[in-house]
């Protein structure tokens, strides 16, 4: 079993050694590393070339912004048995390969794996980013909607299962959400609770933005969901309120008056009108309403 390992990078010279060496150090060696280079402007290919090793792959390209394209270009260039996603800032524990290999050679069913992850804030304290307690496998769907399982690189898959799933839907920008909830509605997902990952919070990997991207992409996702009947009305109703709420938080937070009432005005105006989000929003029009 070959794994093919996909990381994605921008400018991260300063920090992108630590993530290739916990790869160079897996104890399970049959491995391809692929570095998709977004139009770093720093020294990243020259950090990458002191590694000299044959199973690292540098590919650069010029600035796309979006990492769905740039993931799908990783893929047609991956000849492994199973793809792995990993950021330029994260690490992996040593065992990591090795342990995923065993999962998909005694678990036949298994397609995607999902582990647990240390995660690290900007205050230095650590905590496991899921809360499942055993190994099991999992309604992706019903888990993604619940945020219980995130769309964070920390999943690895079949590279077979692209003949039925397509790849990263490339009119999103990150599209890693929208390609697992489209792998969840044709194969159940396997949870490992062994930690085989850090997540290390950084400056960069909190912007606002991004995040308002991604919850647009989440939109789009929950529309195909709903449009091929593999969630119900109201399930789409509540995430949609769900992910309105995120964004008018978000805009509150920058301060941003006139964003932050156009999101809440549509919570206002859709069912459901007795959820928890819909509380939540009126507590949050007083809180704008204060401090503007």
């Amino acid at each position: 079993m070959k794994f093919s390992i996909i990381t994605i990078t921008y400018n991260r010279a300063h920090i992108i050694s630590s993530t290739i060496q916990s790869v160079l150090s897996q104890s399970y060696t049959n491995f391809e590393h692929i570095i998709i280079d977004d139009g770093s402007t720093d020294n990243t290919k020259e950090i990458i070339d002191s590694f000299r090793d044959d199973r690292l792959r540098y590919f650069y390209y010029d600035k796309q912004e979006k990492r769905s394209y740039l993931r799908n270009q990783g893929l047609k260039k991956a000849a492994g048995d199973v793809i792995c996603i990993l950021d330029s800032d994260d690490i992996w524990m040593k065992e990591k390969l090795e342990v995923l290999s065993n999962i998909f050679t005694s678990e036949k069913e298994a397609t995607i794996i999902f582990h647990n992850v240390i995660e690290i804030n900007a205050a230095k304290k650590e905590r496991k980013l899921y809360n499942y307690i055993e190994d099991v496998y999992l309604d992706g769907t019903k888990e993604i909607l619940k945020n219980k399982l995130l769309p964070f690189p920390f999943y690895s898959f079949k590279k077979s299962i692209l003949q039925s799933v397509k790849s990263y839907n490339e009119e999103t920008i990150d599209g890693q959400q929208d390609f697992l909830l489209r792998i969840s509605t044709k194969y159940r997902f396997y949870f490992c609770s062994k930690v085989l990952a850090t997540k290390i919070e950084h400056k960069e990997n909190l912007s606002q933005i991004k995040q308002v991207n991604q919850l647009i992409d989440y939109k789009k996702s929950i529309d195909f969901l709903l449009k091929n009947k593999h969630i119900t009305r109201k399930q789409h109703l509540r995430t949609l309120q769900e992910i309105n709420f995120k964004i008018a938080r978000i805009y509150a937070n920058k301060k941003n008056k006139k964003l932050a009432f156009k999101y809440i005005l549509i919570i206002l105006k859709e069912p459901p009108f007795l959820s928890v989000n819909y509380f939540k929003t009126v507590l949050l029009l007083f809180k704008v309403i204060l401090r503007f």
